[in-house]
């Protein structure tokens, strides 16, 4: 960087994720302006906060049975919806690990250097997800990294899969859009590089490689649906009302 800098700004994963999107937008040349915010919080801390908390800090009030305490740092809209936690969910991760083996493990996205017998070794001790996160995490490796290693190992996603996905088009999905949204969707449909997937019968614009990372989008939508008694219809784009 040529001369004195902040190591922070290159080592919380926040500010790496706002450097990488800083990189794309100078390198797309777009005229998207940059406008950073200060983080409140660290994105660790586990205590509840008036107004602006940790997600980590909300999800661990909630798998404590104790939803009515995030209400203090949540909008009512999003409160409002929040469910229970899936614990089945971590069940269904824990399962997913012991079936597959060391080699299956060993194909998935950030798991190098022996990781893959590190938690089949220690799985059988430990039979519950934070039981097991703890154990597998180090220094070295934290337990995001786990996390998204168990997360991919459930969903199958795989090396190979990634790198043909980073290397073809794949589609944008429209989650939930608001009624003014709605105009701003339709102009994206004419001028976007990527299909945007709003219905159903979107799915015939997708090829080959972005029909693969769809297919694991169902999948993910279902096992969610499954640990939570809730039917989601992965092609829903819901209209949000505020």
């Amino acid at each position: 960087m040529g001369g004195e800098y902040d190591e922070s700004l290159i080592s919380s994963p926040n500010n790496i994720l706002g450097l990488e999107y800083t990189k794309a937008l100078l390198k797309l040349n777009s005229a998207i302006e940059i406008f950073p915010l200060k983080r409140e919080v660290n994105h660790a801390e586990e205590k509840l906060r008036k107004g602006i908390s940790s997600a980590g800090s909300i999800r661990k009030a909630i798998r404590a049975g104790k939803k009515r305490a995030t209400k203090v740092a949540l909008p009512k809209f999003v409160y409002k919806d929040l469910k229970g936690f899936p614990e089945e969910l971590e069940k269904t991760t824990l399962a997913a690990a012991i079936i597959k083996d060391a080699e299956e493990i060993a194909e998935v996205p950030d798991c190098t250097e022996g990781l893959e017998n590190r938690i089949k070794a220690l799985l059988k001790d430990n039979k519950t997800l934070p039981e097991l996160l703890n154990k597998v995490t180090t220094r070295r490796y934290t337990e995001s990294r786990i996390r998204r290693i168990l997360t991919c190992n459930l969903l199958g996603i795989t090396r190979p899969l990634v790198v043909t996905a980073l290397n073809k088009p794949l589609y944008a999905k429209v989650l939930a859009t608001n009624k003014s949204g709605l105009e701003l969707i339709a102009e994206i449909e004419k001028n976007g590089n990527v299909p945007l997937l709003t219905r159903k019968s979107d799915l015939s614009k997708l090829g080959k490689s972005a029909l693969a990372v769809y297919d694991i989008d169902v999948i993910a939508n279902e096992l969610y649906s499954l640990s939570t008694d809730e039917k989601i219809n992965e092609n829903q784009m819901i209209i949000a009302e505020r």
